[in-house]
């Protein structure tokens, strides 16, 4: 038997659908040649082909723990970046990925070079956290709520990923008050981690930001009864509440949030910020307090009995942090009101 290396020029770019057509096209015309031949391999000249990287456990050598990195088919001279796989998770995070060079030239071919998977060899607990994300709704926020409860184990990779896992829970979430209790108990075990691998994350992923806008998202839809007593939510590190608009009321007199926490620098990070530090109207003595003015609804159009305001109280600036450690730090705690549905009010007119 003679081989024949067969050298096919096109002006088509290189691309997988068009391998797929050639190598369809050889194999019609060797059913229909009178000759014995066969096509031993079909493959780019000018590019590297799809290729898998496996990642094994460093810790365990758990095999189902194995990372698998999927390259694109790239062309030669292009450097491939793949997002770090986490289960069902799609993560956007510049820091989490993988890369490859398909070296080589138009004279011998393209080549993948050896590749690049270290931001993606995770820790066993951070493949643990990647595989969450195939469990129902209640046993993923249980099972982060178990694993974010060990810490400073996570490291700021860790942290990233729990975020990511527990935000794809938000929709089935909402208006569930026994998983959004469970949800936050995941934040607050999150907030109690070492304050330098939240700064990490924070750096590297906004893992702060993407938490309050979830924590946003979630509380406004607690379900609540139709008073307008206010339903307030408390942990060691944070206080929620959530009440429907008495219009008549707060048109008359607004309204004024309160913590009275006394030295809430000596308070034990171990139980949850009592619900009676937390008051509503006049109080002689606060730590902390917002108020909200009369006329705050004479902004905002579409208002109705079943119109929100939420407040929350925080005990320290872990979900605050910026990207840049040296910026300004938060010295006390930090309390804020927001109307449900409204990122921002204009046009307020002082009273």
């Amino acid at each position: 038997m003679i081989p024949i290396v067969i050298t096919l020029i096109t002006e088509e770019k290189g691309s997988e659908e068009l391998l797929e057509f050639v190598e369809n096209e050889m194999q019609r015309l060797e059913t229909q040649l009178n000759y014995n031949i066969s096509i031993d391999d079909v493959d780019r000249f000018d590019g590297c082909r799809s290729k898998i990287t496996e990642i094994p456990s460093y810790q365990s050598g758990n095999a189902n723990l194995t990372i698998s990195i999927s390259w694109p088919e790239s062309n030669v001279g292009e450097l491939a970046k793949v997002q770090c796989p986490c289960g069902n998770v799609t993560l956007r995070e510049s820091i989490l990925l993988a890369t490859r060079y398909c070296g080589g030239d138009f004279t011998n071919g393209g080549r993948w070079t050896n590749p690049d998977v270290a931001p993606c060899n995770f820790s066993d607990v951070s493949r643990q956290i990647c595989q969450l994300a195939e469990l129902a709704t209640n046993e993923r926020i249980e099972q982060l709520q178990y694993i974010t409860d060990i810490g400073n184990d996570l490291g700021s990779t860790g942290v990233i990923l729990s975020v990511a896992v527990l935000l794809t829970t938000t929709d089935e979430v909402s208006g569930n008050l026994s998983l959004i209790n469970n949800f936050l108990n995941v934040v607050d075990n999150i907030i109690n981690i070492d304050e330098d691998i939240l700064q990490e994350s924070q750096e590297s992923s906004n893992t702060s930001a993407k938490i309050l806008e979830a924590i946003g998202s979630i509380v406004g839809d607690i379900p609540v009864g139709n008073n307008s007593e206010p339903v307030v939510i408390t942990r060691r590190t944070f206080a929620l509440s959530v009440q429907k608009v008495d219009l008549d009321q707060f048109m008359d007199i607004g309204q004024k949030f309160s913590a009275n926490l006394g030295d809430f620098s000596n308070i034990n990070i171990n139980e949850s910020i009592d619900s009676s530090d937390l008051q509503f109207g006049t109080t002689t003595q606060a730590t902390a307090s917002v108020k909200l003015p009369s006329n705050l609804f004479s902004a905002i159009p579409n208002v109705t009995s079943n119109t929100r305001i939420t407040h929350a109280v925080f005990l320290s600036d872990s979900l605050f942090l910026r990207r840049k450690s040296n910026d300004l730090e938060v010295g006390g705690i930090i309390i804020s009101a927001s109307v449900v549905g409204y990122n921002s009010i204009e046009n307020l007119t002082s009273l």
